[in-house]
């Protein structure tokens, strides 16, 4: 991980078990590798006639792993999806038969037809304040994988996996809406750009992170001047939203609404994708955007069934970090390090040099959040349990410092 002035540090992790003797940790760092498919515009309704585009679409996506991605960004074969990102318009009225039908078909967690986690939000044909679709997802988000937080008012969320912060803003970013926007009565964001100023705040900080964001309305026409009626979002909160993330490592901001695919640049800084349609009916398979992340690049390609339309590859930045070698007999003086002795199930982690964190945070080696444990006097205790209250498994987890001058996260075994 980096500091706010990607200043290189080190870290040291040291694990006893009370059978074995010596040097147990690997001294490495979970390796970014992420694939999304991103979709939008579903717009179920009450008839099996409206879901065929989009249960076709379901086919090819759960069908796209080995498949190879284009030559001209790179190739290489598309891995199992970690997730499938939705932009909103899930419903078309935003009626409950409608968001059943819809929940039939893509489930929470890949138990129903796609066999990928899914991350939806809503958009503007899933109705306003209190909308059964609204609550439907408010009511979800407790149960989503790898969740690192939720706005106080349950509706928007993030996620982690392999070092990428994901942010769900819904809408759009905004708080209260604009009496300028259209249909302005019930187009309300609510408060999604104060949970998306907190959640970087307290889940990314000054480490570097990359953060990737998704919402409904973005930056074509259709969206910014809607038919010369004000726009369904307005230029004083695109500002705001702007302001909000300028110093953060914003790799990208995804969003729907408009049906058609495109790539553009915001204030020629921040990348931003519309990822098409997923309901392109009445009988042609939906098409998405599949998301490839790495160490070094992020691949993105509007994919139809059976071709790639428009693709791109660019460069982005992770955060530095120098490991140090498992063997090696001291540290730097300025440099951070962790000493982990566990015995009897109870893993006991002592700080040196990391001021001012506030926590560790226990993950699995897919990101998924195991623990938060306090950091008291450079000191913290970690009795083997899940936030579930269940056992840890043996085997190899990712211990991240919270809060800080720096942030440093290494890999180490547990075992019983």
């Amino acid at each position: 991980m980096g500091c706010g002035m990607m200043r290189k540090m080190s870290i040291g992790f040291k694990v006893f078990l009370p059978v074995l003797v010596g040097f147990l940790a690997s001294f490495v760092f979970a390796r970014t590798d992420v694939t999304l498919l991103v979709g939008s515009d579903l717009h179920y309704t009450e008839y099996d006639s409206n879901s065929v585009s989009c249960r076709l679409a379901i086919q090819w996506m759960n069908a796209l792993p080995g498949k190879s991605y284009p030559a001209a960004v790179g190739g290489g074969v598309i891995d199992t999806p970690d997730a499938v990102v939705l932009c909103g318009d899930l419903t078309n009225d935003a009626t409950q038969p409608q968001w059943d039908r819809w929940a039939a078909d893509w489930g929470i967690n890949g138990e129903r037809l796609i066999k990928y986690p899914v991350f939806e939000g809503f958009g503007n044909h899933d109705g306003g304040p209190a909308s059964f679709v609204r609550e439907a997802i408010k009511a979800r988000n407790p149960a989503r994988r790898w969740l690192a937080g939720v706005s106080a008012n349950g509706l928007h969320y993030s996620w982690d996996i392999d070092g990428v912060h994901f942010v769900q803003t819904n809408l759009y970013t905004g708080n209260d809406g604009d009496p300028a926007n259209f249909n302005n009565t019930w187009n309300k964001p609510e408060k999604s750009l104060d949970f998306l100023i907190s959640d970087l705040q307290q889940n990314v900080g000054t480490t570097g992170k990359p953060v990737v964001i998704f919402q409904h309305y973005g930056w074509d026409d259709f969206s910014i001047n809607a038919w010369g009626n004000g726009g369904w979002w307005s230029a004083a909160e695109r500002t705001a939203f702007y302001n909000a993330v300028s110093t953060y490592n914003v790799i990208g901001v995804f969003w729907g609404h408009s049906h058609a695919a495109a790539f553009q640049k915001w204030n020629n800084t921040i990348d931003v994708y519309n990822d098409r349609s997923l309901n392109i009916g009445p009988t042609a398979p939906g098409e998405c955007l599949v998301v490839h992340i790495t160490d070094s690049a992020m691949v993105i390609g509007h994919r139809l069934s059976n071709s790639w339309g428009i693709t791109q590859r660019k460069t982005i930045r992770m955060p530095v970090v120098a490991v140090a070698d498992a063997g090696k007999k001291s540290l730097p003086h300025n440099a951070g390090s962790i000493t982990i002795c566990s015995a009897g199930g109870i893993h006991t982690f002592a700080l040196t040099n990391c001021a001012g964190t506030v926590a560790i945070v226990i993950m699995t080696l897919r990101g998924e959040k195991i623990h938060l444990i306090p950091v008291a006097d450079n000191h913290a205790r970690w009795d083997g349990t899940t936030l579930s209250g269940h056992r840890a498994a043996p085997g190899a987890y990712i211990a991240l410092t919270k809060g800080g001058t720096v942030s440093m996260q290494g890999k180490f075994t547990i075992g019983y």
